[in-house]
């Protein structure tokens, strides 16, 4: 079973909103790349194994959870559950830095 890995880039750092500014700044590209590094680091060092692969050919690659689940091995649901929790502690930890 092979798992692809992907790394953020400037091509799919938009995926995960980060032009929206809540400050209305949206052109700022220095705050941007700030995030961008930010994002690449909780990424790298706050998500599990699973949920780095599963949350990463989700919501970067555009893969369905059942292709995943499928790929890996594992239940849809779990799948699911994989991507949530990188969701919310992504969250978790970005309303800190914010």
């Amino acid at each position: 079973m092979r798992v692809r890995m992907v790394h953020l880039d400037d091509k799919n750092t938009d995926y995960f909103s980060l032009h929206q500014i809540k400050d209305g700044t949206d052109s700022n590209r220095s705050e941007l790349k700030r995030k961008a590094v930010f994002l690449k680091m909780l990424i790298a060092n706050e998500l599990t194994d699973m949920q780095r692969i599963c949350a990463t050919a989700y919501w970067l690659e555009g893969e369905k959870q059942k292709d995943i689940a499928s790929h890996l091995g594992l239940h849809k649901s779990t799948v699911s559950r994989h991507i949530k929790a990188a969701k919310k502690k992504l969250q978790n930890v970005a309303q800190y830095y914010d």
